[in-house]
């Protein structure tokens, strides 16, 4: 509802009363109504108190803003409140823009209850009585009505004729009219060089002087009279026909909209339930906006708690001070206390509209909030003296005291401002702590302001009664509006009115009166209140660093994670390298003795033969022991384990389980499912590698080394299978501390794959393909860290 040229205004009572700002919400939820038809429900919104209602309503709202987020199109019924009062009334007929209008609201719902149905049931309505008759009802206005609230032409094969007809007619009618414009002889005799339709009938603009010249038909004149609207002879039976085909689509309208209206009312209950739903949603709708622009939290509503309130605020006090309060269950009634124009009355607000927040289902004006449940809101705010009852203000006091005590019960919660105030001091501060032991008694819950000292010194007879003041710096006589839960207040009476300049002899005997020692009382609570404030800013503190260290230790468990897997893999990768170099290196010493043997002369000295075996089965012995620490290191850094589809695997860093969905054929590259989201990983990104054995000589890796550079010979591989052997390459090169390795890759697709692997990689400093080679790239390393 666009707001900027009409002020939403709340006339009357509304659900939270004007004592408590209840004007300042209402105006804030009306900005946001999708149309004015809303503004009829906004008033009439009244909350439902109690633990199950509130959390209903907490619910509703937070389901439309999740709504909002994907769906932020208005919501909301076309119709005026007049036309919704007609349609009650089944002998009001209905006209063409108000069924339209019905039409279009109609399709709007069924809409929304589908999609309210799919995705958030708690939005959807209850099924609407004669469903299937409603629909085939919307359905056959929708085939009649456009979205501009105008007839179809296809709303009858009768309206289809003939406006088929009145466009042909229109057709001769102007080709005649730019015929007469365009004729040199007449055009003299004409004021305007175009036509209009007057009164159903096509018209020139004729100079009055030059009437009587041309043949035709004078329909009148001017507002200055030198202008005459004339109709050519050669015009006059066209124009008839023409007026005849309106008459005929007028009658045929009517006739259509009868049988609109006869559908309508026979199902009109229906259709007032429907109304009614959508601005029941426009309502919620913008309760859901101007929930999203408190910067407030979702309350938590229980039978049996601790009333707890931290960083409230006033959400229509611009720099607001955030207070909090904490009442254990035993603790029913908070009393306040401090000077005039300290903030009791604001925080009062503050506290009572968290209630009405919650009732609404709004995010209520707090960091964190939760409410003990209640079963109405009670105050006693303000003057309520009434001329018309002859009552004084005390008496208007007494009076509406007597109606809140009539209906309060321990499930109620109660806010007064300065209690018993407008009679004799003595006598209204008896009142007062009488009134509030009573109070205590029936169990109800209350915030109450105050002056008296015998109502603060309630929190010294009973657990039930927790003093709380608005602290006041007493060094510049200025309220700083912070709220202290435990001391009572002092009202700086003689301080400001010695800061306004009363007689010093007034201050002095005032001074005297209360004696020193009300003074130092009043000091020492200050610098108890202080020492609070203190405290719990120390508290808050506390509380940043504490979740400064849990998200710091979350940070350091993730890159431990990150590290110990990047680690593990290289140390894996190294171990099966040098497992594999020394099966070479064992092959080939092995091959040499054999050589040896074979080529020593026959009659060789035997001991020599004995000195060489010995040799060998020492070297082999040696093989063997390092052999197997090596695979021991390979198996300690990698699992073995056997994957299949549907295991569910821990990804690196996030620690977050993810389930397998896709495995590739040698095990080495996978697709993981988590939280939704498909990805695509080495197994070794798992910290699950590969098994351990050899690669097959038709499909392994052929490496050679010398001084300060090494070379890998990929070409047999299948890309993926290549990439993963040369990462694993790169970090034991890396690891040895080499600065440049040669690949040998060939000169098809795997040259490209491995070309964009290197522009990738982080341990590639630069490379450059080798010219007249069978496909080999040169690669200068990262130095190792």
């Amino acid at each position: 509802m666009n707001t900027e040229d009409t002020e939403v205004k709340m006339d009357g009572f509304w659900c939270i009363p004007r004592e408590f700002d209840g004007h300042l919400v209402f105006e804030a939820i009306a900005r946001h109504l999708s149309r004015t038809s809303g503004l009829s429900v906004l008033k009439k919104n009244r909350i439902s108190w109690g633990r199950q209602k509130m959390e209903m309503e907490q619910a509703l709202v937070l389901a439309m803003e999740d709504w909002l987020i994907s769906e932020p199109n208005p919501i909301g019924s076309r119709l005026r409140e007049e036309t919704e009062i007609k349609l009650r009334k089944s002998s009001l007929f209905l006209e063409r823009e108000e069924l339209a209008e019905l039409a279009l609201d109609g399709m709007d719902y069924v809409e929304l209850q589908q999609a309210f149905l799919e995705k958030y049931p708690v939005l959807a309505a209850p099924e609407l009585p004669d469903f299937a008759a409603w629909i085939d009802c919307v359905s056959y206005l929708g085939s009649i009505f456009n979205d501009r609230l105008e007839i179809k032409d296809t709303a009858s094969d009768e309206l289809l004729s003939i406006r088929k007809r009145i466009l042909s007619l229109e057709k001769d009618v102007k080709l005649i009219l730019r015929n007469i414009v365009k004729d040199v002889e007449l055009s003299p005799f004409l004021q305007e060089e175009y036509w209009v339709e007057l009164n159903g009938r096509f018209v020139l603009l004729m100079r009055t002087e030059s009437r009587g010249r041309v043949k035709g038909v004078a329909h009148g004149t001017s507002h200055s009279g030198q202008t005459t609207y004339f109709e050519p002879q050669s015009l006059v039976d066209l124009n008839n026909g023409f007026e005849e085909m309106r008459q005929a689509e007028r009658i045929e309208i009517s006739r259509i909209l009868s049988l609109c209206n006869q559908r309508v009312y026979a199902l009109r209950q229906t259709f007032v339930k429907v109304v009614s739903r959508l601005k029941w949603l426009d309502v919620l709708r913008a309760k859901a906006l101007y929930s999203m622009e408190i910067n407030g939290c979702s309350p938590r509503i229980s039978d049996d708690s601790d009333y707890e309130i931290f960083g409230f605020f006033h959400p229509f006090v611009n720099d607001c001070v955030t207070n909090d309060m904490l009442l254990k269950p035993k603790q029913k009634i908070l009393v306040l206390s401090g000077p005039n124009a300290g903030g009791k009355t604001v925080t009062m607000k503050s506290l009572a509209l968290c209630y009405y927040y919650a009732g609404l289902g709004l995010r209520v004006p707090a960091r964190s909030c939760v409410l003990p449940s209640v079963d109405r809101v009670l105050y006693l705010m303000g003057d309520y003296q009434s001329l018309m009852d002859s009552l004084s203000s005390f008496a208007a006091h007494l009076a509406r005291w007597k109606k809140v005590l009539s209906s309060a019960t321990s499930q109620s919660i109660l806010f007064v401002d300065e209690i018993m105030n407008a009679t004799d001091p003595r006598e209204g501060e008896a009142l007062a702590s009488h009134m509030l032991r009573y109070l205590g008694q029936v169990g109800v819950r209350a915030v109450i302001s105050t002056h008296y000292n015998e109502v603060k010194n309630l929190a010294l007879e009973s657990e039930v009664f927790v003093n709380a003041s608005m602290i006041f710096d007493p060094v510049e006589l200025r309220p700083t509006y912070l709220l202290s839960v435990g001391v009572p207040g002092n009202s700086y009476g003689v301080q400001l009115a010695k800061k306004f300049g009363l007689p010093d002899s007034v201050i002095k005997g005032a001074e005297d009166t209360l004696g020193q020692g009300h003074f130092e009382m009043r000091d020492l609570l200050e610098e108890e209140k202080r020492e609070i404030v203190r405290l719990r800013k120390l508290r808050d503190r506390n509380r940043e660093l504490q979740s400064s260290l849990t998200s710091i230790r979350q940070k350091s468990e993730d890159i431990l994670i990150r590290f110990e897997a990047d680690r593990d893999r290289i140390l894996a990768g190294l171990n099966l390298r040098m497992e594999k170099d020394l099966h070479r290196v064992f092959k080939a010493w092995e091959k040499r003795f054999r050589e040896l043997q074979d080529n020593m002369p026959v009659n060789s000295d035997k001991s020599v033969l004995d000195s060489v075996s010995e040799v060998k089965q020492q070297f082999k012995v040696d093989y063997e022991k390092r052999l197997k620490h090596y695979q021991k290191q390979i198996q300690t850094r990698t699992h073995d384990t056997e994957l299949s589809v549907g295991d569910w695997v821990k990804l690196p860093g996030s620690g977050r389980k993810a389930r397998v969905i896709e495995l590739h054929p040698n095990q080495k590259r996978l697709k993981v499912i988590a939280d939704g989201v498909t990805v695509s990983l080495n197994r070794s990104d798992l910290d699950l590698k590969p098994h351990t054995q050899a690669p097959k000589a038709a499909g392994g890796v052929s490496v050679s080394r010398g001084e300060d550079i090494q070379e890998i010979d990929i070409r047999a591989n299948a890309v993926e299978d290549a990439l993963y052997d040369l990462e694993l390459f790169l970090d034991q090169a890396v690891i040895r501390h080499l600065s440049r390795i040669t690949i040998i890759h060939g000169k098809g697709v795997l040259k490209n794959a491995v070309l964009e692997f290197l522009r990738r990689n982080p341990l590639s400093a630069g490379c450059s393909l080798i010219a007249d080679s069978e496909g080999a790239t040169i690669v200068n390393l990262q130095e190792a860290i």
